[in-house]
């Protein structure tokens, strides 16, 4: 069996188990230590996944924010940033969104195949758009991020998610980190109610 890298699925959550509004727009749930315990986890990772709608909508930038941990990845050899990773169905995707116009790090785009093109056209000139098939064939891109050297991934909740609790133990918790050894298809698994397709969206 191909090896995938070591996940790590992130999410805040309120005491009801729901991680964001039913509008779906971002609600903040962290203080200020939790946050930091992210940026802690993130600078451990190689990799950082976040879906299309996500890009969108929360306009993320996915950097390590703590100059120590920042220095202390290039001591290691490392960019200062884990790579930053998304899923399209379409590719239809804003090369100014903050994804990918802040840091200088590689980023990748896994795109359905009817999509590349568009997602070549538009954003080619900022990042890697790599064809993941009809539909993005969620196990390959696992794969292919351990064959590009990604052996800690984090994934970021799908947003697409938010509307539904969250069916875990941790739901007492204000937020969680949940961790599983053999690839993120297991770790969105936790969630049974949630198809992981939900990760690729148009």
């Amino acid at each position: 069996m191909a090896e995938r890298p070591y996940t790590v699925l992130s999410c805040a959550m309120s005491i009801d188990g729901y991680i964001a509004s039913a509008t779906m727009k971002p609600l903040p749930l962290s203080n200020a230590a939790d946050l930091d315990r992210v940026d802690a986890v993130r600078a451990s990772c190689d990799a950082i996944l976040v879906g299309a709608a996500t890009v969108r909508s929360d306009q993320p930038r996915l950097l390590v924010r703590s100059p120590a941990r920042r220095d202390e990845r290039l001591a290691r050899g490392l960019p200062p940033s884990p790579l930053k990773v998304t899923v399209t169905g379409a590719g239809r995707l804003d090369a100014s969104a903050a994804f990918f116009a802040v840091g200088d790090g590689e980023k990748l785009v896994y795109c359905a195949s009817a999509g590349v093109n568009e997602a070549s056209a538009r954003l080619g000139c900022v990042a890697t758009v790599v064809d993941g098939g009809q539909p993005v064939d969620l196990h390959w891109v696992s794969e292919d991020l351990y064959e590009r050297g990604v052996r800690r991934l984090m994934v970021a909740a799908p947003t697409r998610m938010a509307s539904q609790p969250a069916r875990t133990a941790s739901t007492r918790s204000r937020s969680a980190a949940f961790e599983r050894g053999n690839g993120f298809i297991a770790a969105l698994a936790m969630y049974p109610s949630i198809d992981i397709a939900q990760l690729s969206t148009v």
